[in-house]
């Protein structure tokens, strides 16, 4: 299976790293930020319904997610680092979701390694960075914008593009939106295309 960048490989030559990637502080209590940040998305799953067609607003967005088959490795880094309890217990949430597919980029042993116990809490901020502290929907998201995460000192750039004539949300400067407005009862999931890093977090021009 072709990757699109190694973990193992330096931040230097252009791919990250699994040192790079948790060689921040750990997310504590004070991290959490309830500011208000904006963004954008588009419906884009093609023929293979990534959530199921029906109401999901008196679904919890986490729960939602932790029964979608198509989110078994997002699950289980939310159940590993306790952030399913802390999401479910929010009132109002954005959350960008990798689809087992985005993980399909990196080994077995690279989602293993994410996932040691010893970094656990770099893996609790990179989660962070996938969830927004407030409801943003599509239509909110209408312009290139920088959105405040969960994280007090992390921002997402989210930004629109062209791609084959259909016009598609980038988040974080590489993952697209593959799924959008998926309405809940405490939130809004839009589902992506690949892991959200903060060192790939670039505007697109």
């Amino acid at each position: 299976m072709m990757k699109i960048h190694s973990l193992y490989l330096v931040l230097s030559a252009g791919i990250l790293s699994v040192s790079s990637i948790f060689a921040q502080d750990p997310v504590r209590d004070d991290d959490i930020n309830g500011d208000i940040a904006f963004g954008k998305s588009e419906l884009s799953a093609g023929d293979d319904l990534i959530f199921p067609i029906g109401d999901h607003s008196y679904t919890n967005a986490v729960d939602l997610i932790l029964d979608n088959p198509k989110f078994t490795i997002f699950s289980k880094m939310l159940r590993e680092t306790g952030l399913d309890t802390v999401l479910r217990s929010r009132d109002s949430i954005t959350i960008f979701a990798p689809t087992d597919n985005a993980f399909e980029k990196y080994t077995e042993a690279e989602v293993a390694a994410m996932m040691k116990p010893s970094n656990r809490d770099k893996l609790n901020r990179l989660l962070g960075f996938h969830v927004l502290p407030t409801t943003l929907t599509a239509m909110m998201l209408t312009e290139e914008v920088t959105a405040q995460t969960m994280i007090k000192d992390l921002k997402v750039d989210i930004r629109t593009r062209v791609d084959d004539g259909d016009v598609v949300l980038v988040v974080g400067g590489l993952a697209k939106v593959v799924a959008a407005d998926v309405k809940t009862k405490n939130g809004m999931i839009h589902a992506i295309d690949r892991v959200l890093f903060p060192a790939d977090n670039k505007s697109e021009s």
